[in-house]
Protein backbone atom coordinates (compact mmCIF):
# COMPACT_ATOMS: atom_id res chain seq x y z
CA UNK A 1 0.00 0.00 0.00
CA UNK A 2 2.88 2.10 0.22
CA UNK A 3 3.67 1.73 -2.35
CA UNK A 4 1.25 2.60 -4.23
CA UNK A 5 0.56 5.61 -2.48
CA UNK A 6 4.22 6.77 -3.27
CA UNK A 7 3.76 5.48 -7.11
CA UNK A 8 0.55 7.63 -6.88
CA UNK A 9 2.06 10.62 -5.40
CA UNK A 10 4.81 10.33 -7.71
CA UNK A 11 2.46 10.47 -10.64
CA UNK A 12 0.84 13.78 -9.14
CA UNK A 13 3.83 15.35 -8.42
CA UNK A 14 4.76 14.58 -11.81
CA UNK A 15 1.44 15.81 -13.57
CA UNK A 16 1.88 19.27 -11.58
CA UNK A 17 5.42 19.36 -12.37
CA UNK A 18 4.34 18.83 -16.30
CA UNK A 19 1.79 21.66 -15.88
CA UNK A 20 3.49 24.17 -14.22
CA UNK A 21 6.31 23.50 -17.25
CA UNK A 22 3.59 24.12 -20.22
CA UNK A 23 2.53 27.07 -18.05
CA UNK A 24 6.03 28.47 -17.01
CA UNK A 25 6.38 27.36 -21.46
CA UNK A 26 3.49 29.60 -22.44
CA UNK A 27 4.44 32.83 -20.50
CA UNK A 28 8.05 32.29 -21.49
CA UNK A 29 9.29 34.97 -23.81
CA UNK A 30 9.82 32.65 -26.71
CA UNK A 31 6.37 31.63 -27.03
CA UNK A 32 4.55 34.99 -26.41
CA UNK A 33 6.74 36.25 -29.81
CA UNK A 34 6.06 33.21 -31.67
CA UNK A 35 1.86 33.75 -31.32
CA UNK A 36 2.25 37.06 -31.74
CA UNK A 37 4.05 36.20 -35.14
CA UNK A 38 0.95 34.19 -35.55
CA UNK A 39 -1.64 36.28 -34.98
CA UNK A 40 0.25 39.08 -37.00
CA UNK A 41 0.06 36.90 -40.00
CA UNK A 42 -3.52 35.79 -39.76
CA UNK A 43 -4.76 39.90 -39.12
CA UNK A 44 -2.35 40.24 -42.28
CA UNK A 45 -4.30 37.61 -44.28
CA UNK A 46 -7.85 38.87 -42.51
CA UNK A 47 -7.00 42.25 -43.98
CA UNK A 48 -5.40 40.78 -47.69
CA UNK A 49 -8.87 38.95 -47.95
CA UNK A 50 -10.91 42.34 -47.13
CA UNK A 51 -9.06 44.09 -49.78
CA UNK A 52 -9.35 41.68 -52.26
CA UNK A 53 -13.11 41.65 -51.54
CA UNK A 54 -13.44 45.43 -51.60
CA UNK A 55 -11.91 45.97 -54.54
CA UNK A 56 -12.85 45.61 -58.09
CA UNK A 57 -12.69 42.32 -60.22
CA UNK A 58 -9.58 43.29 -62.77
CA UNK A 59 -9.87 41.07 -66.25
CA UNK A 60 -6.94 41.13 -68.62
CA UNK A 61 -6.98 40.60 -72.40
CA UNK A 62 -4.47 41.46 -75.01
CA UNK A 63 -4.53 41.33 -79.15
CA UNK A 64 -3.56 42.06 -82.20
CA UNK A 65 -6.00 44.32 -84.43
CA UNK A 66 -7.96 41.27 -86.57
CA UNK A 67 -8.85 40.16 -83.15
CA UNK A 68 -10.31 43.17 -81.37
CA UNK A 69 -13.82 41.97 -82.70
CA UNK A 70 -13.68 39.22 -79.94
CA UNK A 71 -12.27 41.10 -77.27
CA UNK A 72 -14.85 43.84 -77.74
CA UNK A 73 -18.10 40.96 -77.98
CA UNK A 74 -16.22 39.21 -74.58
CA UNK A 75 -15.86 42.86 -72.39
CA UNK A 76 -19.98 42.94 -73.57
CA UNK A 77 -20.60 39.58 -72.03
CA UNK A 78 -18.62 40.32 -68.96
CA UNK A 79 -20.82 43.66 -68.55
CA UNK A 80 -24.02 41.89 -69.42
CA UNK A 81 -23.50 39.93 -66.08
CA UNK A 82 -21.55 41.64 -63.69
CA UNK A 83 -22.97 42.37 -60.52
CA UNK A 84 -19.97 44.81 -59.23
CA UNK A 85 -17.25 47.04 -61.16
CA UNK A 86 -15.05 45.09 -63.15
CA UNK A 87 -11.76 46.75 -64.42
CA UNK A 88 -10.80 46.01 -68.42
CA UNK A 89 -6.62 45.80 -69.11
CA UNK A 90 -6.56 45.92 -73.10
CA UNK A 91 -2.67 45.40 -74.34
CA UNK A 92 -2.83 45.99 -78.09
CA UNK A 93 -1.80 48.11 -80.99
CA UNK A 94 -5.13 50.38 -80.83
CA UNK A 95 -7.89 51.06 -78.36
CA UNK A 96 -10.66 49.43 -78.30
CA UNK A 97 -13.74 50.91 -80.08
CA UNK A 98 -15.84 51.02 -76.69
CA UNK A 99 -15.95 54.61 -75.80
CA UNK A 100 -18.70 54.33 -73.57
CA UNK A 101 -17.17 52.52 -71.35
CA UNK A 102 -14.38 54.49 -69.43
CA UNK A 103 -13.10 51.53 -67.09
CA UNK A 104 -11.15 50.24 -69.82
CA UNK A 105 -7.80 50.90 -69.32
CA UNK A 106 -5.29 50.61 -72.47
CA UNK A 107 -1.92 49.99 -72.82
CA UNK A 108 0.28 50.03 -76.17
CA UNK A 109 1.64 47.07 -77.42
CA UNK A 110 5.47 48.30 -78.44
CA UNK A 111 5.20 50.38 -75.14
CA UNK A 112 4.66 47.27 -73.35
CA UNK A 113 7.16 44.67 -75.16
CA UNK A 114 9.96 47.24 -74.56
CA UNK A 115 8.92 47.68 -70.87
CA UNK A 116 8.68 43.64 -70.05
CA UNK A 117 11.20 42.00 -72.90
CA UNK A 118 7.99 40.10 -74.07
CA UNK A 119 9.96 38.77 -76.49
CA UNK A 120 11.95 36.49 -74.85
CA UNK A 121 8.71 34.25 -74.00
CA UNK A 122 8.32 33.99 -77.59
CA UNK A 123 8.68 31.05 -79.45
CA UNK A 124 10.71 31.43 -82.74
CA UNK A 125 10.03 27.95 -83.89
CA UNK A 126 6.60 27.67 -86.42
CA UNK A 127 3.61 25.65 -85.74
CA UNK A 128 2.43 22.75 -87.94
CA UNK A 129 -1.24 24.84 -87.86
CA UNK A 130 -1.06 26.75 -90.97
CA UNK A 131 -3.85 28.92 -89.93
CA UNK A 132 -2.04 29.48 -86.28
CA UNK A 133 1.41 29.94 -87.47
CA UNK A 134 1.50 33.00 -86.20
CA UNK A 135 0.62 32.45 -82.53
CA UNK A 136 4.15 31.41 -81.71
CA UNK A 137 6.02 34.84 -82.30
CA UNK A 138 2.87 37.01 -81.35
CA UNK A 139 3.46 39.62 -78.35
CA UNK A 140 -0.15 39.59 -77.33
CA UNK A 141 0.48 35.77 -76.65
CA UNK A 142 2.83 36.58 -73.59
CA UNK A 143 1.19 39.40 -72.06
CA UNK A 144 -0.08 36.90 -69.54
CA UNK A 145 2.96 36.22 -68.07
CA UNK A 146 3.66 39.80 -66.76
CA UNK A 147 0.15 40.66 -65.60
CA UNK A 148 1.88 41.09 -61.89
CA UNK A 149 3.32 44.16 -63.40
CA UNK A 150 1.20 45.04 -65.99
CA UNK A 151 -1.48 45.59 -62.89
CA UNK A 152 0.33 46.03 -59.86
CA UNK A 153 -2.57 47.65 -57.85
CA UNK A 154 -4.72 44.54 -58.06
CA UNK A 155 -4.72 41.35 -55.72
CA UNK A 156 -6.32 39.12 -58.19
CA UNK A 157 -6.33 39.13 -62.24
CA UNK A 158 -8.17 36.86 -64.74
CA UNK A 159 -6.49 36.14 -68.30
CA UNK A 160 -9.36 36.05 -70.42
CA UNK A 161 -8.66 35.04 -74.27
CA UNK A 162 -10.40 37.22 -77.33
CA UNK A 163 -12.34 33.80 -78.01
CA UNK A 164 -14.46 33.89 -75.61
CA UNK A 165 -17.66 34.96 -74.08
CA UNK A 166 -19.20 34.93 -70.68
CA UNK A 167 -22.77 33.23 -69.73
CA UNK A 168 -22.41 34.06 -65.91
CA UNK A 169 -21.20 36.64 -63.69
CA UNK A 170 -18.02 36.58 -63.09
CA UNK A 171 -17.73 38.61 -59.99
CA UNK A 172 -17.98 35.84 -57.56
CA UNK A 173 -15.93 33.23 -58.77
CA UNK A 174 -12.78 35.88 -59.21
CA UNK A 175 -13.42 36.81 -55.60
CA UNK A 176 -13.60 33.25 -53.88
CA UNK A 177 -11.06 31.82 -56.08
CA UNK A 178 -8.24 30.95 -53.66
CA UNK A 179 -10.25 30.93 -50.62
CA UNK A 180 -9.31 27.46 -49.89
CA UNK A 181 -5.71 27.43 -51.13
CA UNK A 182 -2.42 28.78 -51.27
CA UNK A 183 -1.95 28.28 -55.13
CA UNK A 184 -0.95 31.54 -57.35
CA UNK A 185 -3.58 29.96 -59.94
CA UNK A 186 -7.16 28.95 -60.50
CA UNK A 187 -8.06 27.12 -63.38
CA UNK A 188 -10.66 24.37 -65.07
CA UNK A 189 -8.27 21.36 -65.26
CA UNK A 190 -8.25 18.12 -67.18
CA UNK A 191 -6.36 15.25 -66.98
CA UNK A 192 -2.64 14.72 -68.32
CA UNK A 193 0.33 16.49 -68.88
CA UNK A 194 0.77 19.85 -70.74
CA UNK A 195 0.49 19.52 -74.09
CA UNK A 196 2.74 20.41 -77.02
CA UNK A 197 5.71 19.00 -74.99
CA UNK A 198 8.69 18.07 -77.37
CA UNK A 199 8.53 13.71 -77.50
CA UNK A 200 11.80 13.05 -75.81
CA UNK A 201 11.36 15.32 -72.58
CA UNK A 202 7.30 13.89 -71.53
CA UNK A 203 8.81 11.14 -69.76
CA UNK A 204 10.37 13.71 -67.58
CA UNK A 205 7.10 15.79 -66.39
CA UNK A 206 4.70 12.65 -66.04
CA UNK A 207 4.43 13.42 -62.79
CA UNK A 208 2.11 15.94 -63.65
CA UNK A 209 -1.49 14.23 -63.43
CA UNK A 210 -3.24 17.32 -64.31
CA UNK A 211 -2.96 20.26 -66.01
CA UNK A 212 -4.98 23.40 -67.85
CA UNK A 213 -5.45 25.56 -70.91
CA UNK A 214 -3.83 28.91 -70.30
CA UNK A 215 -6.41 30.86 -72.10
CA UNK A 216 -8.35 31.26 -69.13
CA UNK A 217 -7.42 31.44 -65.38
CA UNK A 218 -7.23 33.52 -62.67
CA UNK A 219 -3.64 34.79 -60.71
CA UNK A 220 -3.47 35.78 -57.49
CA UNK A 221 -1.03 38.49 -58.51
CA UNK A 222 0.62 38.39 -55.03
CA UNK A 223 1.37 35.25 -54.44
CA UNK A 224 2.82 34.95 -58.20
CA UNK A 225 5.18 37.42 -57.35
CA UNK A 226 6.22 35.64 -53.83
CA UNK A 227 6.67 32.73 -56.16
CA UNK A 228 8.39 34.25 -59.07
CA UNK A 229 6.44 32.99 -61.70
CA UNK A 230 7.00 35.19 -64.25
CA UNK A 231 11.18 34.64 -63.85
CA UNK A 232 10.43 30.79 -63.87
CA UNK A 233 8.42 31.15 -66.92
CA UNK A 234 11.30 33.32 -68.56
CA UNK A 235 13.84 30.94 -68.06
CA UNK A 236 11.71 27.96 -69.31
CA UNK A 237 10.95 30.27 -72.57
CA UNK A 238 14.67 31.06 -73.32
CA UNK A 239 15.96 27.57 -72.54
CA UNK A 240 13.31 26.16 -75.04
CA UNK A 241 15.43 28.08 -77.79
CA UNK A 242 18.76 25.61 -77.27
CA UNK A 243 17.31 22.56 -76.32
CA UNK A 244 13.51 22.22 -78.19
CA UNK A 245 11.34 21.73 -74.82
CA UNK A 246 7.99 22.59 -76.43
CA UNK A 247 6.75 23.21 -79.80
CA UNK A 248 3.51 25.82 -78.82
CA UNK A 249 3.71 29.26 -77.56
CA UNK A 250 2.09 30.42 -74.16
CA UNK A 251 0.42 27.14 -72.93
CA UNK A 252 3.71 25.06 -71.87
CA UNK A 253 5.64 27.22 -70.33
CA UNK A 254 2.99 27.98 -67.83
CA UNK A 255 1.60 24.70 -67.19
CA UNK A 256 5.32 23.24 -67.16
CA UNK A 257 6.09 25.70 -63.99
CA UNK A 258 2.21 25.27 -62.26
CA UNK A 259 2.75 21.73 -62.42
CA UNK A 260 -0.13 19.86 -60.43
CA UNK A 261 -0.11 23.29 -58.22
CA UNK A 262 -3.35 25.17 -59.12
CA UNK A 263 -6.50 24.96 -57.67
CA UNK A 264 -9.64 23.69 -59.68
CA UNK A 265 -12.33 25.87 -61.62
CA UNK A 266 -15.81 24.66 -62.20
CA UNK A 267 -15.76 23.08 -65.59
CA UNK A 268 -17.93 25.54 -67.02
CA UNK A 269 -15.40 28.48 -66.53
CA UNK A 270 -13.97 27.05 -69.60
CA UNK A 271 -15.76 24.70 -71.96
CA UNK A 272 -14.11 24.17 -75.31
CA UNK A 273 -16.38 24.88 -78.69
CA UNK A 274 -15.27 22.09 -80.14
CA UNK A 275 -15.61 19.82 -76.92
CA UNK A 276 -18.77 20.75 -76.05
CA UNK A 277 -20.70 17.47 -76.70
CA UNK A 278 -18.22 15.96 -74.49
CA UNK A 279 -19.05 18.76 -71.68
CA UNK A 280 -22.76 17.73 -71.86
CA UNK A 281 -21.95 14.28 -71.70
CA UNK A 282 -19.82 14.35 -68.74
CA UNK A 283 -21.82 17.00 -67.16
CA UNK A 284 -26.02 16.45 -68.38
CA UNK A 285 -27.21 18.65 -71.07
CA UNK A 286 -28.65 20.66 -68.84
CA UNK A 287 -25.49 22.00 -67.35
CA UNK A 288 -24.70 25.62 -67.30
CA UNK A 289 -21.83 26.68 -69.27
CA UNK A 290 -19.72 30.21 -67.95
CA UNK A 291 -17.52 30.73 -70.63
CA UNK A 292 -17.47 29.13 -74.29
CA UNK A 293 -13.98 29.22 -75.56
CA UNK A 294 -14.01 29.13 -79.75
CA UNK A 295 -10.04 27.62 -79.06
CA UNK A 296 -8.56 26.43 -82.65
CA UNK A 297 -8.89 27.97 -85.80
CA UNK A 298 -12.85 28.97 -86.50
CA UNK A 299 -13.38 32.31 -85.06
CA UNK A 300 -17.25 33.67 -84.98
CA UNK A 301 -15.65 37.54 -85.93
CA UNK A 302 -14.52 35.86 -89.26
CA UNK A 303 -17.65 34.68 -90.38
CA UNK A 304 -17.71 30.92 -89.44
CA UNK A 305 -17.54 28.62 -86.36
CA UNK A 306 -20.43 26.75 -84.07
CA UNK A 307 -22.47 29.36 -81.89
CA UNK A 308 -22.24 32.33 -83.43
CA UNK A 309 -26.15 33.51 -82.14
CA UNK A 310 -24.03 33.07 -78.37
CA UNK A 311 -21.63 35.66 -79.84
CA UNK A 312 -23.35 37.99 -81.43
CA UNK A 313 -26.13 38.38 -78.67
CA UNK A 314 -24.74 40.80 -76.65
CA UNK A 315 -24.90 45.18 -76.75
CA UNK A 316 -23.98 47.69 -74.40
CA UNK A 317 -26.95 47.72 -72.62
CA UNK A 318 -25.57 46.90 -69.26
CA UNK A 319 -26.13 47.74 -65.48
CA UNK A 320 -24.63 50.60 -64.77
CA UNK A 321 -23.24 49.42 -61.48
CA UNK A 322 -20.73 48.03 -63.05
CA UNK A 323 -19.12 50.70 -63.87
CA UNK A 324 -16.27 51.90 -61.79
Amino acid sequence: KRLDSLLVNSANLASVAAESSAVAEKNSPSHQRANSKLKHEYEEEEMIHLKQQQEPVHLVYASDDASIPGVVQSIKSVMHYASSPVVFHFVGDSPLPLPSLPNIMFYNMTHINKQFQLKDFTNPRKRAEKDRKTLNSSLANYVRFVMDSLVPQASKAMWVDADTIFKCDVVPMIRNAFEESNYAVAAVAHHGRPQGLARRIKKDHAHIKHSFNAGVFVADLRRWRQQGLSIKIRSITLSNRKKNIYKYGSQPPLTLVIGNDFEHLHPSWNVKVPQINRYFKEHGNDADICLLHWVGGSKPWEGHGQFQDWWKNYDLHVNRTTMV
